[in-house]
């Protein structure tokens, strides 16, 4: 549990680059709030069809979505949590999307090793983005009027799988770039992604040497704990990212 919440405490310090994520989701047509990921913790940005999003409060955001009924490509969003009492997050826009993402279909069977996917158009898709599979969300760099090209398999956590010929596949027009809440390790094949894990070993037997009767161990821990932690800020100086969207409850 110590190794758990020393974890917590080093990804609160600063916008550690290894506690960063980028998700996706699909737009729906008439429709101006969406769930996101539960481990969101500061929201760095989120992009509507490569367009990004002008970050505001509640406040503004209740006032400019007084007519629900406004839809249009969204201009605006605000970052909530735990809205509903679910304990969820949710990223609402402004106004809602007009339309759901753009759809088509594969034309040929797609092995789960294939970095080109041919469909029947990819008329409606962005020259570069993400599309999901059934459950796999797809990375890709270009577009010809047929394929998808340079694709990246399996992406956001999800699994590169074989795909059956007329399968939907669906834009992810919606991107947002995040600052995660650890994964607590529970198990001993758990991995941090912490690159220097000392750092959590001594912030942690620093926290549980103040049960022990000698006085000086504690400030021996804490004297490596400061040191480890040190050369990581450095070696992360200059990989911060700045201005997030912090997420409110």
């Amino acid at each position: 549990q110590e190794l758990n919440n020393s974890q917590r405490a080093l990804s609160q310090e600063r916008l550690w680059p290894f506690f960063q994520r980028t998700k996706s989701f699909s737009g729906v047509a008439n429709q101006w709030r969406y769930t996101v990921n539960d481990d969101v913790s500061k929201m760095h940005y989120v992009v509507y069809d490569s367009q990004p999003l002008a970050v505001i409060d509640k406040k503004r955001f209740d006032i400019l979505n007084w007519d629900a009924s406004v839809s249009g490509d969204p201009t605006h969003c605000v970052v909530w949590k735990d809205e509903d009492g679910s304990g969820r997050v949710f990223l609402n826009i402004y106004p809602k999307t007009a339309s759901a993402a753009d759809t088509d279909q594969l034309n040929g069977a797609l092995t789960a090793t294939a970095t080109t996917i041919t469909v029947d158009s990819t008329s409606g898709f962005r020259a570069k983005g993400r599309i999901i599979i059934e459950s796999e969300v797809i990375e890709y760099d270009n577009t010809t009027s047929t394929t998808f090209t340079g694709c990246r398999r399996g992406t956001e956590g999800t699994t590169a799988a074989s795909h059956s010929d007329d399968v939907a596949i669906t834009e992810r027009d919606f991107l947002y770039h995040y600052h995660a809440d650890p994964t607590d390790m529970v198990d001993t094949n758990d991995i941090t992604p912490v690159p220097d894990p000392d750092v959590l070993v001594y912030g942690a037997a620093t926290e549980l040497a103040l049960l022990l009767p000698d006085p000086t161990l504690h400030d021996r821990l804490l004297a490596k704990h400061n040191v480890r932690l040190e050369k990581l800020r450095k070696n992360f100086a200059n990989l911060q990212t700045g201005g997030p969207i912090r997420v409110k409850k």
